[in-house]
């Protein structure tokens, strides 16, 4: 199998002579969430600013070699000056900054791919306008801000699944992609590779909830997918991909457990779509991208708000979900296995995952987990020969 030799022209991939450790690992990726900080020194931010303007009305001049000396000297003096509860205020948001800092740093070097809610979900209700909750106390799965429950239709008995949403900011996303979808293409088109909504709640009245068709999880399938099934799947899997990103859109939540699956048509239909965002989008990122086992290694070890996230960034996601999808097995269980594949070496071989596919699954799978300059983007994939290679059966 012919394979690429230059792996290493991404500055953001260790170098291959130099493996990263675990422990230099954990020593950057806390770099890239920040450092903890004093309530004093939140107080400073806030006044440097505000006593700098006041210093410059009061006629000195900013190159002024003391003016630096003379902001802090007030700063001091306006600290001391604060009452305890006054301070108490600064201290809090210390503490608030910190437990958001580990919170970002779990998230990048374990898999804690779901954002904690803001606070408790809303218990599910009886009945959301025609659809009763058949187990309000048992959700098929959850999430950080959302829960999915079986529910029945009051009059035609048919059953679906509905997905209560704790944070209005996920349902409108969610619902914003979902009507921009429905705009551009037929009705057949997007039912089979979108997990549409059926029915929504546009208030909180009860609650925000969405009504989709009840499939089980690509995670949830216990047996590996091969041949014609796994390329069935990644060819659905990336035509939805592919439309979303001709609408500008990134799904940024790649993975078995967006994926769902219907054995009876043989259709893999994506959906949760609360964290896409528009590919020109300035708003800075709420959430690390893509759950930590799926996230390629150029989102790894930069701040949230530098995080490169491109369609290569997706054709990243979708390779990792196929290798989990063919195997079983997650091919990158830690982010130091992430940061040191390499596949122009001997270390993918040593691979549990790749090891245990044939070369011509193998091929295609790494062709989406290359280099970040090497890596092929999923419109591309669709008009090669791939798809026929990963149909072999093994």
């Amino acid at each position: 199998m012919k394979r690429p030799a230059s792996r290493n022209n991404n500055p953001l991939r260790p170098k291959l002579e130099k493996k990263l450790s675990k422990a230099k690992v954990a020593r950057c990726i806390r770099d890239t969430v920040g450092k903890k900080r004093t309530c004093y020194a939140l107080f400073i931010e806030e006044q440097y600013p505000i006593i700098s303007q006041e210093l410059t009305d009061e006629g000195f001049v900013p190159e002024d070699g003391r003016i630096q000396r003379m902001v802090m000297h007030r700063i001091s003096v306006r600290w001391n000056g604060l009452s305890e509860k006054e301070k108490d205020t600064y201290r809090n948001a210390a503490k608030e900054e910190f437990a958001a800092q580990q919170s970002a740093l779990s998230q990048v070097l374990h898999d804690n791919d779901e954002a904690p809610a803001e606070g408790p979900l809303a218990d599910a209700p009886a009945v959301v306008g025609n659809w009763t909750f058949l187990n309000p106390n048992e959700p098929l799965w959850t999430g950080g801000n959302c829960n999915a429950y079986l529910v029945q239709h009051k009059k035609l008995l048919y059953r679906m699944m509905a997905t209560l949403f704790h944070d209005a900011h996920d349902y409108n996303q969610e619902l914003r992609v979902l009507n921009e979808v429905n705009k551009q293409e037929s009705a057949s088109f997007h039912h089979e590779v979108f997990l549409v909504a059926m029915e929504s709640t546009v208030s909180t009245s009860p609650v925000r909830c969405r009504v989709q068709q009840w499939l089980p999880m690509l995670d949830e399938i216990a047996e590996p997918m091969r041949g014609s099934k796994l390329a069935a799947v990644a060819s659905q899997l990336a035509r939805a991909l592919t439309h979303l990103h001709g609408l500008g859109v990134l799904h940024l939540d790649v993975r078995g457990k967006s994926v769902f699956w219907s054995e009876r048509e043989c259709l893999a239909k994506l959906g949760r779509f609360h964290r896409s965002r528009a590919m020109d989008s300035q708003e800075p990122l709420l959430y690390p991208p893509y759950a930590a086992s799926h996230r390629p290694p150029e989102c790894l070890l930069c701040p949230l708000a530098k995080m490169p996230i491109n369609p290569k960034t997706e054709s990243w996601a979708f390779g990792v979900t196929l290798v989990k999808l063919a195997t079983g097995t997650p091919p990158f269980k830690e982010v130091t296995e992430t940061l040191n594949f390499n596949w122009a070496e001997e270390s993918m071989t040593k691979n549990e995952a790749f090891e245990s596919l044939p070369d011509p699954v193998r091929l295609v799978m790494l062709r989406l987990l290359a280099a970040e300059d090497d890596r092929m983007q999923l419109n591309d994939f669709l008009q090669s020969d791939l798809l026929t290679r990963l149909s072999v059966e093994w």
